[in-house]
């Protein structure tokens, strides 16, 4: 019973604090392979060739659960928020993302929330992926809550632009929030474009997996992590490059082990989001 209560209440400060995404732990690699089209493609079709600059305004929400599986049964934590926000691109590859404002029906004070309306993060896009993003103040919950939501908002694109029947692929290393602790994360993608059905849009889909390894240090015991799993994304983006929409869906199976207590959880941490583009006030 006290290896129980030991992990299951780590697990609620990790779910708590948050259970996706961080920041990019260094310089973002040039995309490999060439954006071109599958045999048999067809050449013309909506093309992309950069991400459009622009001030738009995003309202994004995201779902996450944690269940871990203990010989006696399972136990569950959900993590709900949604945050309005504004995404601004400038010409010279200048992001600046602002958080209007973030709420969770997770049981946080909403004091704690209301607090970190107005909070900044500036940044560039390197080699087309937002690089590290610096906050305008100290924001321990913003980094832990708002910021995973806004990282995911925009695709990787080569070099050389995307256009219908695309493919690339890009990999890289990040630290990435499992479970409450950073740990340094594989990311593998696979991304193809394509034309969206019915509007004058591009899609882009990106499948990535995932491999993380490291440990966490919680109520005074080290866990041992061990993740795998995939991602799916799916970006719309303006003839112009401007960002429509992205929906997406993460998995990872887990393993969790308190050596000095000789425990170890199997888990697995599910999300998923959105982001829908407010339209400019006329």
């Amino acid at each position: 019973m006290r290896r129980r209560l030991l992990l299951g209440a780590w697990v609620v400060a990790a779910c708590s604090s948050a259970t996706t995404t961080g920041t990019p732990s260094g310089p973002a690699p040039a995309p490999s392979g060439g954006a071109t089209p599958k045999p048999g493609a067809a050449a013309s079709g909506l093309e992309v060739a950069r991400l459009g600059t622009g001030d738009l305004r995003f309202q994004v929400s995201r779902h996450d659960s944690l269940t871990l599986q203990y010989p006696t049964g399972s136990q569950m934590q959900v993590l709900d928020r949604t945050a309005w926000v504004r995404l601004l691109l400038t010409s010279g590859d200048g992001v600046t993302i602002v958080l209007d404002s973030l709420r969770s029906p997770a049981g946080l004070p909403a004091d704690s929330l209301r607090a970190l309306d107005g909070l900044v993060w500036t940044g560039t896009l390197e080699r087309g992926r937002v690089g590290t993003l610096r906050p305008s103040r100290r924001a321990p919950l913003g980094e832990q809550l708002a910021l995973p939501l806004v990282t995911d908002l925009l695709p990787v694109l080569p070099a050389t632009g995307a256009r219908s029947g695309a493919t690339w692929r890009d990999s890289t290393m990040n630290a990435q929030r499992v479970v409450g602790a950073d740990l340094p994360m594989s990311i593998t993608t696979e991304y193809r474009a394509r034309d969206a059905s019915g509007r004058r849009e591009l899609e882009v889909l990106g499948a990535s997996q995932l491999r993380a390894k490291g440990s966490s240090a919680q109520f005074g015991q080290a866990i041992d992590i061990e993740a795998s799993g995939t991602r799916q994304r799916t970006w719309r983006l303006s003839p112009t490059g401007q960002l429509a929409g992205a929906e997406g869906s993460d998995s990872l199976t887990l393993s969790l082990d308190v050596p000095s207590v000789g425990q170890t959880v199997p888990a697995t941490q599910l999300g998923r989001f959105t982001a829908t583009r407010i339209p400019a006030a006329r």
